[in-house]
């Protein structure tokens, strides 16, 4: 016969593991991070730390394992497979797509619990912060062309370039979603590939890599840039007779690694800023003169 006192001292470890007494199956909608965390839940920005059912998205690479100075093991007694059996509980379940194992928690001077924490394939948590970099972190590129955009001329090579950073070499671009107290993580990054100017009077658009060449004074008009494009056609041939509707886009490479040690490379992710180009005809003016 199953001992009632195993079964009531599972029960009391079961109640700690979820908040008020809830079922494994509420968990989707509790925070479940350790005691002591500096994050805040909040919308989707560059800054805000967010916490959704014990899984924390925060912009840069992973921050460390964070335990608190306690212990975490899988769960697995005896005593609590009665319980498992008994059907009161699951050792693991599924909630919105969000698997939860049950971990055994020690911590100094404090009573051993059980508590569920999600412990997601990490390719799970790559879908995360992918979603989280799509939605806040990829800016769209800041336009600068010479002539500026207001000031096109037919025949004369427009160079187009970005101040948006295109930075390779930090976590501006990174995004993690960690379990820290279990130390499984998943970081997504991109990288700013090329820069693509769409001119909008129906010819191809260019593309050329990295974020373009600045064009200076002293390069006069003859220069040329790989990131350049010239209109053959002044904007008063446009549909609405004044500008052309054009574009500039940037082509992000994203990857990701994980605390397992799984990863690859990610579907493109393009950001675009889109803007009028006014082109004009230079006008020649002829002055004559008599003879004196």
């Amino acid at each position: 016969m199953r001992s009632r006192t195993a079964i009531a001292i599972v029960g009391a470890l079961l109640s700690l593991a979820v908040a008020g007494g809830a079922g494994p199956t509420d968990l989707s909608d509790t925070a479940t991070a350790g005691e002591g965390d500096d994050t805040t839940s909040g919308g989707a920005d560059d800054t805000t730390d967010q916490t959704t059912a014990g899984i924390e998205v925060y912009r840069g690479g992973f921050r460390g394992k964070r335990t608190g100075g306690c212990r975490y093991d899988r769960y697995n007694s005896f005593a609590y497979a009665d319980v498992v059996a008994a059907g009161t509980a699951n050792a693991e379940f599924t909630s919105r797509g969000i698997r939860y194992s049950s971990y055994l928690v020690t911590c100094p001077n404090k009573t051993p619990f059980v508590r569920f924490f999600p412990d997601p394939p990490p390719r799970n948590l790559a879908n995360l912060a992918i979603a989280r970099l799509e939605a806040s972190h990829l800016p769209n590129p800041e336009v600068a062309m010479a002539p500026s955009p207001d000031k096109g001329i037919v025949t004369l090579g427009a160079w187009f370039w970005t101040t948006t950073p295109f930075s390779t070499t930090d976590n501006r671009y990174s995004v993690t979603a960690a379990v820290p107290e279990l130390g499984i993580w998943a970081t997504t990054t991109a990288a700013p590939a090329t820069l693509t100017y769409y001119p909008g009077d129906g010819h191809d658009p260019v593309t050329c890599t990295g974020p373009g060449e600045p064009w200076l004074p002293k390069y006069g008009d003859e220069a040329a840039s790989e990131c350049m494009y010239t209109y053959v056609n002044s904007s008063d041939v446009a549909p609405n007779g004044e500008f052309f509707e054009a574009a500039l886009e940037i082509t992000w490479r994203v990857s990701w690694t994980s605390s397992t040690g799984a990863g690859g490379q990610l579907a493109d992710i393009r950001t675009i800023t889109r803007f009028n180009h006014t082109v004009r005809e230079l006008q020649a003016v002829i002055i004559s003169g008599s003879d004196s």
